[in-house]
């Protein structure tokens, strides 16, 4: 028995007790034997320890250093931290010790059963789920924090089948004060997808239209998509996107975006806002698919839309540092011969290297 008090007691189910068994539970006092309540025992049933001891409020977790997750200290997206839990189940051997048998305080041990974790409704990483060192009947969760933007979080932890209660976990802000002014320049490769609407020949029916949808992807290469961002705190950011590829004269891209009011928002500087619409423009020659044939499209339209996404991850960026990120375009495409008029929607990745910061 782990606790006792007036009004509670924890106890440990015997590892000698099979799962999918029935068993009653009896109380012995002094003053005798209580009702026999049946207990249905499972091969796993998490439950997660929380900071008041009650169930509820804060998960009991933990940073690498030991430190204890919490509004002081939130836990950053990517960092590996522990969560204590009961509910596991047995456990494998280890190298120093045997399988967890009753009353036994964990040694490191891994657990048979594999748990699955969930953050803010994102699945989290598990790291290892091991019987907790020098502990009885608690084992602990080491999971990498997804990405996530910050504030508190549910957490929930399941296992053979059972979910455990929801508690909950304070996620942080990779800048906790964003810069007050930086400039700094990116190049890189960016992967270009689009839909565009098409007329094709009714294969059903001569002389008869259909119309359809085209998909093309071109990959601008190298160091051919760059990103200039300078500005400030106080009238934010300004950004201009120039991503192109001319290597090939029957397969070109061009994407010409400028941005102003750029912000730091949940670990990303990000671009809503385009300056005049002039600057903006997309140039495209190249083929795609729709459903019945091989397309060729040549495109010279205002861009009239878009976002970027800049994730820097981390406050203290330098050059050399890789970063990841979206850009996002609408394509306002007059029309001509079978491509109707129409907005597109351009979409893709970029992942680019910082080539110049100044603070």
């Amino acid at each position: 028995m782990l606790l006792v008090s007036s009004g509670q007691i924890n106890a440990q189910v015997p590892f000698e007790i099979q799962p999918g068994s029935t068993v009653n539970v009896v109380v012995r006092t002094e003053n005798g034997l209580s009702r026999a309540e049946p207990l249905q025992v499972v091969t796993a049933a998490p439950g997660i320890y929380t900071v008041n001891g009650g169930g509820a409020g804060s998960v009991l977790a933990f940073h690498a250093n030991g430190i204890l997750v919490g509004d002081a200290s939130p836990a950053l997206p990517g960092e590996a931290i522990s969560i204590l839990v009961n509910g596991m189940g047995s456990t494998l051997t280890s190298d120093t010790a045997g399988t967890l048998v009753t009353g036994e305080n964990g040694a490191g041990q891994t657990t048979i059963v594999s748990a699955s974790v969930s953050i803010g409704g994102s699945a989290a990483r598990v790291i290892s789920s091991v019987a907790e060192i020098g502990a009885v009947g608690r084992y602990r969760i080491t999971v990498s924090v997804p990405d996530l933007t910050a504030g508190e979080k549910a957490i929930v932890v399941s296992a053979a089948g059972k979910a455990s209660q929801s508690a909950g976990l304070n996620v942080g802000f990779l800048f906790p004060q964003p810069p007050t002014f930086f400039q700094a320049n990116l190049a890189g490769s960016y992967v270009a997808s689009f839909g565009l609407k098409v007329k094709s020949p009714n294969p059903a029916a001569a002389g008869e239209e259909i119309e359809e949808i085209a998909f093309f992807n071109q990959l601008v290469g190298g160091a051919g998509c760059t990103l200039a961002i300078a500005g400030s705190v106080g009238p934010t950011y300004s950004g201009q996107v120039h991503c192109q590829d001319y290597s090939n004269p029957n397969s070109l891209i061009a994407i010409l975006m400028a941005f102003k009011d750029g912000q730091f928002v949940d670990n990303k500087l990000i671009f809503t806002i385009r300056q005049p619409a002039g600057v903006n423009q997309f140039f495209y020659v190249g083929s795609g698919a729709s459903p019945t044939r091989t397309v060729t499209a040549t495109i010279a339209a205002p861009i009239t839309g878009g976002a970027v996404s800049i994730d820097f991850k981390r406050p203290d960026f330098a050059v050399g540092d890789t970063i990841v990120g979206t850009i996002h375009a609408t394509i306002a495409v007059g029309g001509s011969g079978t491509t109707p008029a129409q907005a597109v929607q351009l979409g893709g990745s970029f992942v680019s290297t910082i080539t110049n910061v100044r603070r």
